[in-house]
């Protein structure tokens, strides 16, 4: 069963508590700062749970953990093709569109901006500074009806969001999803994905349209800081490969920002040492570069055997909402 996320305008309980997401989730209002709350209930406090709700705490949960081009969705699909059965959960971008956006933007006195994905890195920041957990916060409030099977949800990233989340979601299991810097980038220039544009300047966009030779280092593309966390080799090799026609210089630039300003926001090696640090029964780490799609889900599924009887079944998108 896949639950696809729309607003409902059917509440089942009042709104200054519970905003409901689809027929089967609900998340606290003060997920989106929505709400002032009641007396003894603290901001980024889950209200009591209505009646025929249960917090997504109390249930069997798979968090798949990775920054962009790790191989979260891939994953998912190779689960899905594999048999499995499980509620998939409006996932991160989905979240951050409903909640996190229209909340930061507000606090800002601004427009909705959220097509830029640097812009909406800006904004989770900002969630996260103002609600310990960022999007752990607002996983932790979910309240769902019981559905039977696992829940998966893609996914969480950072040192925070997963400090957060081992401590508020005890019945959670983790996979870490891992790719270098290079793959990721590489991954990102191939997938064609509307999501992943960035507001250019209009300097940089007389940069992408001068002599090609001018473009001889990340630097000389205005991100000098991407040569931090590329070797010169990998730096060379892209470079190489704009030239060749493999991808624009305009693409390589937007993307390389992209993974530049993840890599700022969410440290993967901080991310790894904190999940390890506290939740090592319930963590699996993968590199997804040494293990095809299809490995990836087996090793995903002997991770969770312990919750084999809600695997049972094939996942039938008929079910989705």
């Amino acid at each position: 069963m896949t639950i696809s996320f729309h607003m409902s305008v059917n509440l089942t309980q009042p709104a200054p508590l519970w905003q409901q997401l689809t027929p089967e989730l609900l998340v606290g209002s003060s997920a989106s700062g929505a709400c002032s709350c009641p007396e003894g209930l603290g901001m980024g406090q889950t209200p009591p749970a209505p009646s025929g709700w249960k917090s997504i705490a109390t249930q069997p949960l798979l968090i798949v953990v990775g920054l962009t081009g790790s191989g979260k969705s891939t994953t998912i699909a190779a689960l899905t093709e594999h048999g499995c059965n499980f509620t998939l959960l409006p996932n991160r971008r989905v979240l951050t569109d409903q909640l996190i956006v229209p909340a930061m933007a507000k606090a800002n006195g601004g427009q909705v901006s959220s097509t830029c994905r640097i812009e909406r890195l800006k904004y989770a920041r900002q969630y996260r500074q103002q609600f310990a957990g960022g999007m752990a916060h607002i996983l932790a409030q979910l309240m769902v009806k019981e559905t039977g099977s696992l829940l998966v949800f893609d996914g969480l990233r950072g040192e925070d969001e997963v400090n957060y989340a081992a401590k508020a979601l005890p019945k959670a299991k983790f996979i870490l999803l891992e790719a270098s810097f290079q793959v990721r980038l590489l991954r990102l220039l191939t997938r064609n994905d509307a999501f992943d544009k960035i507001a250019f300047s209009s300097l940089d966009k007389a940069k992408a349209e001068v002599d090609t030779e001018a473009f001889s280092s990340f630097a000389s593309l205005g991100i000098p800081e991407a040569s931090d966390i590329f070797t010169l080799a990998e730096e060379r090799q892209l470079l190489a490969l704009a030239r060749q026609g493999m991808f624009s210089w305009q693409d390589l630039q937007s993307k390389l920002k992209i993974v530049v300003s993840e890599r700022y926001n969410y440290d993967p090696v901080a991310t790894r040492s904190a999940l390890l640090a506290l939740a090592s029964d319930r963590t699996l780490a993968i590199d997804t570069t040494e293990h095809t799609p299809q490995q990836v889900a087996h090793l995903v599924i002997a991770q969770i055997q312990d919750r084999a009887d809600l695997l049972q079944g094939r996942h039938d998108p008929s079910n989705a909402y």
